[in-house]
């Protein structure tokens, strides 16, 4: 591997923090990344001799593998893209650019930069506590102040593992966040462990594995993780918190950040009309409604050319969601929002056969959603988040049956009223409020499926 050891173990004297692309010392290949897992993703040719010459450190690439950075351009402002290191051979060139970049830049478009996000880094989590756990807050404390959380631009963090590109978005309300600390350290719940895959990491990608391998004296590392093909594997017999211990230990010693935060800025949202808002506000107090956030796998292969999306049966009755429900996906950064038919997870193998997954309690986070769904949604790539909740309109729709009892009771009532009063405007007013109160008692059933 290349400079990657040098910058990672910090024993660069110099270190970049921006490539200027203006200066036509790179070979730049538009649209002819190979790895098509990130929509906007920038791969630097290990094997070039200009991206890494030890000689003249100006060529030294500051970033490291699944880090977030702005790439400038003379017209199109600023695109956000995921690093990554691949061997294309000395003969490539130095940077390939993915097809989704390309699309984004006009022919005349001149490139000007590829520069870091402001991000704060961290070697390992820390556990949450008990009301942290349950408001699902993110607590970050840091030297500096990195990132301006109060700035109203800002809607969220990104937290990304570095290790493998495994990501989570978290909302700004969501957020506790100190600077002027002694140390950087964050406080994770269970759930946000699991889902950016930090406890034991299923796969390393080859940059990092390069790294450690390269100094590490210890043959059981390798013996763990083989190379980036392949996930974590260890014996029965083995203790799982010894390997998770151990590896941590490993990371540690190599100074490697397992996990960044980046800021989220806020993008332009369409708004619903006052007709549909007032609707869902009605249909949210009547039916209920609960938000999960999931992290994006690949359904069945089946699945590819449909609009469906695959979640475990638990995932459904958390959203209180039946099978064949129609259930709403919104991007949490993009806010891009689609409706879709959920289908529950019933052929385990054949989501393992299509993802890195290891276990079934995983699972529970994840969600299937096909490729033509993840465009529509503008979902940057494979382990990034998205939220679901139930269609409280087909709901609403789909137990119309049992409103006929209500209708009956209030034409019922309106007959019996209309003998005692004679205002038909009265009577009118008193049998709407009666069939508002008999609605919303027969979807109690349906509301006490999920909690407040």
């Amino acid at each position: 591997m290349f400079g990657s050891t040098n910058i990672l173990s910090g024993r660069l004297i110099k270190f970049m923090e921006t490539i200027d692309l203006s200066t036509n010392k790179y070979q730049i290949n538009m649209g002819k990344n190979k790895n098509i897992h990130r929509k906007y993703e920038i791969t630097f040719n290990t094997s070039s001799e200009k991206v890494y010459n030890k000689d003249n450190d100006s060529y030294l690439i500051p970033f490291i593998e699944n880090e977030i950075v702005r790439l400038k351009t003379s017209a199109e402002g600023e695109i956000s893209c995921f690093v990554s290191y691949k061997d294309y051979g000395r003969d490539k060139g130095d940077i390939f650019f993915s097809k989704k970049i390309k699309d984004r830049i006009s022919e005349n478009t001149k490139l000007v930069s590829i520069e870091s996000m402001p991000q704060i880094k961290f070697r390992t989590p820390r556990l949450a506590s008990v009301d942290n756990v349950k408001s699902s807050n993110v607590v970050i404390y840091s030297k500096n102040k990195i990132i301006d959380i109060d700035d109203p631009k800002i809607i969220g963090i990104n937290i990304v593992n570095n290790l493998n590109g495994a990501s989570i978005y978290v909302e700004k309300k969501n957020i506790i966040y100190q600077y002027d600390k002694e140390e950087d350290a964050i406080h994770l719940n269970h759930e946000h462990r699991m889902m950016l895959d930090l406890e034991l990491p299923g796969f390393i990608n080859q940059y990092y594995l390069d790294i450690i391998k390269k100094d590490n004296k210890d043959d059981d590392f390798n013996k763990y993780y083989v190379d980036e093909t392949q996930n974590v594997c260890y014996s029965c017999e083995e203790d799982y918190v010894a390997v998770k211990k151990y590896i941590g230990k490993v990371l540690c010693n190599h100074n490697i950040s397992q996990l960044s935060v980046y800021p989220v800025y806020k993008v332009a949202e369409v708004k619903r009309n006052i007709i549909n808002r007032i609707s869902y506000s009605y249909l949210k107090g009547l039916i209920r409604i609960k938000t999960k956030k999931k992290t994006v796998i690949r359904p069945y292969s089946i699945d590819e050319s449909d609009k469906i999306v695959r979640l475990t049966t638990n995932s459904l009755k958390q959203i209180g969601a039946d099978e064949n429900d129609f259930i709403v996906l919104k991007n949490p950064i993009s806010k891009n929002i689609l409706k879709v038919k959920a289908m529950a997870i019933d052929d385990e193998t054949a989501i393992f056969q299509e993802n890195r997954i290891r276990s079934s309690q995983y699972l529970n986070l994840c969600i299937g959603i096909p490729l033509h769904i993840r465009n529509e949604l503008e979902l940057e790539s494979l382990n990034s988040t998205v939220e679901i909740e139930r269609d409280l309109g087909f709901i609403f729709k789909k137990h119309l049956n049992s409103q006929i009892q209500s209708l009956i009771g209030v034409l019922l009532s309106f007959i019996a009223i209309k003998d005692y009063v004679n205002n038909g405007i009265i009577v009118a007013m008193i049998s709407i409020v009666l069939l508002v109160i008999l609605i919303y008692i027969s979807f109690s059933d349906i509301r006490e499926r999920i909690d407040e």
